[in-house]
């Protein structure tokens, strides 16, 4: 009962703490900052398959992870509806990613909405790892 009652405790601390925080997400972006969030990631795809085909493999792995990072960081502003563009484009633009990626963003966004949804609570899939000691 006592571990309950010290997890119950934490699970109020952190959702008191995520309470606190003044969240900047939700603000106008100007055309510059949307071109930036549209076009970030394409350069380091383009820079990775120019290395690739230089056969600068090592050149050609740091550009593919730069493109994963930011690629990534585009489609959790896609998720987010923030990169300033419509639905249809965010939708195009995480449809082109999935593919780039080999996965399924829009899985993703499911499962990241629902982390918002309930931060840290029972049913947060991507917040599970948070209650692992």
């Amino acid at each position: 009962m006592k571990a309950n009652n010290t997890q119950d405790n934490k699970n109020i601390a952190i959702k008191n703490a995520i309470n606190v925080v003044q969240w900047q997400d939700l603000r106008q972006l100007t055309r510059g900052q949307i071109a930036y969030n549209i076009i970030l990631p394409y350069p380091f795809l383009l820079l990775s398959w120019w290395f690739a085909s230089q056969s600068w493999y090592v050149m050609a792995c740091g550009a593919s992870y730069l493109f994963f990072a930011a690629a990534f960081r585009q489609a959790h502003d896609g998720y987010h509806h923030s990169l300033g563009t419509g639905k249809r484009t965010t939708t195009g633009i995480l449809l082109l990613l999935s593919v780039l990626l080999m996965t399924s963003l829009h899985s993703i966004r499911a499962t990241h909405m629902a982390h918002h949804r309930d931060p840290l609570g029972d049913s947060d899939i991507e917040g599970s790892l948070a209650k692992v000691s």
